[in-house]
């Protein structure tokens, strides 16, 4: 993870399984806000990687990570319904001086 005053870099890796006889859609990398606002989003690679930018605050924070299909304006309860069992949270560190 890479920082620097305002900003802290998240690494995204996840499993994605083959899809038999489709094409697998495109999936992203999605970061909230603990008050629901869209922090950063990405689409992961092939090798299912993305790198977000989220912004340090004055407080040590938590943002949910999230794993769904690529869109441009991602809905938050549409994702959090479909990840409910591998959601994860990013501890964000307080900015510093």
């Amino acid at each position: 993870m890479a920082k620097d005053d305002k900003s802290i870099e998240l690494r995204v890796q996840a499993n994605l399984h083959d899809a038999t006889g489709a094409e697998p859609p495109r999936m992203a990398a999605y970061a909230y806000s603990r008050g629901g606002k869209l922090l950063d989003h990405k689409a992961l690679d092939d090798k299912g990687a993305a790198t977000l930018r989220l912004p340090v605050g004055a407080e040590a924070t938590t943002a949910p990570v999230l794993v769904g299909p690529a869109a441009e304006e991602p809905d938050l309860e549409d994702l959090l319904r479909a990840a409910r069992r591998s959601s994860t949270y990013a501890s964000i560190p307080r900015r510093r001086g």
